[in-house]
């Protein structure tokens, strides 16, 4: 969810936690299996050919490549921006030729992708984070034998910790090198796009569309949202 978070102590105290243990179990019920510890790749942020985003009402009248998601699609077009949808391997070409304005990714895809060579201003909006978990097909897991799942565990949650160190601690030097290369590094007012998302009562539908369980071991972290 858009602005949930503050920050990555935060969300991995949720992850790791109790709220955390509702999404694994929820993905097991597939018949996967769920690594104990989920893997980042850093909080979200607007980036942008044409404007500089210095909070929500920068946002009104943006062309933006969102993720085809419910929740993303509801938070621009709250914010007055217009989400069109790209495939991501389109993006480059898209911001260049101007049938977008920008996007929104984590610092380290704007950079490995080279979008700064087609963006002028990164906004460090951090609205979402970018978590994903670690999978394996249950029934091959199952069997093996007890000791190689240990080892496996331990090793892939552990390397999961310093991949998250390494996304978190990189992000300082990634914004030096993004300035470098063109870039506009913009500190917006991230509370006018709370207000925005609380004005929608956006948090409230999300709470009743994903129901009141997960939201509250959600907020148990976050504090009230809705």
């Amino acid at each position: 969810l858009p602005f949930a978070f503050s920050g990555y102590k935060q969300l991995w105290d949720a992850m790791d936690g109790d709220f955390g243990a509702y999404i694994h179990a929820e993905i097991e019920k597939t018949g996967l299996h769920v690594f104990e510890k989920g893997w980042d790749a850093g909080f979200r942020n607007v980036f942008t050919s044409n404007r500089a985003v210095h909070d929500a009402a920068d946002m009104k009248g943006l062309k933006l490549r969102v993720p085809e998601a419910p929740i993303q699609l509801a938070f621009f077009r709250a914010l007055g921006a217009s989400p069109t949808p790209v495939n991501n391997n389109e993006l480059y070409t898209a911001i260049q030729t101007h049938l977008v304005d920008g996007a929104e990714q984590p610092l380290i895809s704007i950079e490995s992708a080279k979008y700064y060579e087609v963006s002028k201003y990164i906004s460090l909006t951090r609205h979402q984070p970018t978590p994903f978990e670690m999978l394996a097909n249950g029934a091959a897991w199952q069997r093996l034998p007890a000791s190689l799942q240990e080892i496996l565990s331990r090793n892939l949650n552990a390397a999961a910790l310093l991949e998250r160190a390494d996304i978190a601690n990189g992000e300082a030097a990634l914004e030096q090198e993004l300035k470098t290369q063109g870039q506009t590094i913009i500190t917006p007012d991230r509370a006018t796009f709370r207000e925005v998302i609380a004005h929608a009562g956006l948090y409230a539908k999300w709470r009743d569309t994903y129901g009141t369980k997960p939201f509250a071991l959600l907020e148990k972290y976050t504090g009230a949202l809705a």
